[in-house]
């Protein structure tokens, strides 16, 4: 018997959901056991690939003309796709005990961990194909080249495990996800940007309970409206809300680093080093305001469309349209009610608990 996909998904919304609505530490052993397992299965498959490639080893995929042959666009908007979350952990600063030295380290340590594994298990499925005819390779199985790879050097015994992990995986990302965006509106909450009942915890996990079902609501209903419309899981559902979602995250990192440089020019009082206050913001912002406009101008290659599809512009125009609504919203606040956007950003001395 085939289940429809909404049905499955629907099951993982109510079990993140559930999760999310306890406590950070059941999701964070969730996460960690869960992490052990992926982590140990690319693994195996990346010296499985080094070890069986038909080519041999080549350096040829780490030179500079292999990153930047095809569309660097896209490219980059996949990187930032696989990257996306990894500033979460400040979202866990208030659960720290040293929140200025625990969160940046976490930030560096992740990056750092996450991109050199990606470009070792890049480089192995590249050598596992063999170097010549990996793009070929690639076009031709898409996701599913992985575990064609794995079949021939490990066995299928491997790649079913393996496909196995990969559902956990992407649960453990929907984990991670579902408990930041519960965070968020929780801080809005609190500090009333959001209607402040959204900032209460939970009176015995001390979660953001109503941010977690506000959010599982919200991923219901979309789930509902894709599956109402018949349109497909992966070439629809996954590929243009993943990509939206690595635009606007592109976007938001591009007005942080503007609002890093403008909050201490207001603010020289606070003695910051010239590098984290102008440097670092200054040089990133320029590099993400290129990414994003390579990232815009190749979104109907993303999309898999063609480039007088409307949609190629009607979705990344919902990012100006919920970008437009916040600036209104701030404005608004501003002049309508100036102690709260005078508070926003205090954090816990705004803190709201409750039942």
């Amino acid at each position: 018997m085939e289940i429809p996909w909404w049905v499955l998904v629907l099951a993982c919304t109510a079990v993140v959901g559930a999760l999310g609505y306890r406590r950070v530490d059941v999701g964070v052993r969730v996460l960690a056991v869960l992490l052990v397992l992926e982590f140990g299965t690319v693994l195996v498959f990346d010296i499985g690939a080094f070890a069986h490639a038909p080519e041999g080893v080549s350096a040829a995929p780490l030179t500079w003309g292999a990153a930047t042959d095809g569309s660097l666009g896209v490219a980059l908007c996949c990187v930032f796709a696989a990257y996306m979350g990894f500033e979460s952990a400040a979202l866990y600063s208030e659960e720290c005990r040293d929140p200025r030295r625990t969160v940046a380290r976490a930030t560096y340590i992740a990056v750092g961990l996450i991109g050199v594994f990606y470009a070792a298990t890049a480089w192995a499925m590249v050598s596992g194909a063999g170097t010549g005819r990996a793009t070929r390779v690639a076009a031709e199985q898409g996701p599913q080249m992985m575990f064609s790879l794995s079949d021939s050097s490990l066995g299928t015994v491997f790649s079913d495990f393996a496909q196995f992990f990969l559902i956990t995986s992407l649960l453990a990302a929907l984990l991670s996800f579902h408990n930041a965006v519960a965070r968020y509106v929780r801080s809005l909450g609190r500090e009333g940007v959001l209607p402040r009942g959204l900032g209460v915890l939970h009176r015995r996990h001390s979660s953001p309970h109503r941010g977690s079902l506000l959010q599982t609501a919200v991923t219901a209903a979309v789930i509902g409206v894709f599956a109402l419309a018949g349109r497909d899981p992966v070439a629809d559902v996954f590929t243009w809300l993943t990509n939206l979602g690595a635009l606007g995250v592109i976007l938001l990192l591009f007005a942080t680093s503007a609002s890093v440089v403008a909050y201490f020019a207001r603010r020289p009082e606070l003695g910051e080093p010239l590098w984290h206050r102008l440097i670092a913001p200054v040089l990133s912002g320029a590099a993400l305001a290129v990414i994003f406009w390579l990232a815009l101008t190749n979104f109907s290659v993303q999309l898999g469309v063609s480039s007088d599809n409307p949609l190629r512009w009607i979705l990344p125009g919902l990012i100006l349209v919920a970008a437009g609504v916040g600036v209104g919203w701030g404005a608004w606040l501003r002049v309508g009610r100036p102690e709260i956007y005078a508070g926003v950003g205090e954090g816990e001395e705004r803190r709201v608990v409750g039942g």
